[in-house]
């Protein structure tokens, strides 16, 4: 049955938090996500942005890490 509650992450949330796991700063061009996704999952605060050598890139927060683990 499919949740309402916003503080856990859907399937394609956990995916992609899964994907930033032990990754550090990825790409964002390696990032397989529309931009307004990305946005939202900023916004709760489940990953960060910064700009390293020219380039956007996101890593997950501590946050973003509980969030992952929180039972479905």
């Amino acid at each position: 049955m499919a949740h309402n509650r916003s503080e856990i992450p859907h399937h394609h949330e956990r995916r992609l938090l899964q994907r930033l796991r032990d990754a550090g700063w990825v790409k964002a061009s390696k990032i397989l996500a529309t931009p307004s996704f990305i946005e939202k999952l900023v916004a709760k605060g489940w990953i960060e942005r910064s700009i390293i050598d020219g380039l956007i890139c996101y890593r997950i927060t501590d946050q973003g890490l509980a969030a992952k683990k929180m039972p479905i």
